[in-house]
């Protein structure tokens, strides 16, 4: 896997964990 991917693939994670966290906080 070359560093692009990698970053990319990271940025999405990072994403993906703050809107859970916004989710989480929103229902409770």
């Amino acid at each position: 896997m070359n560093e692009k991917d990698n970053y990319l693939k990271n940025a999405e994670l990072a994403t993906e964990q703050k809107c859970n966290m916004i989710e989480t906080r929103r229902i409770s």
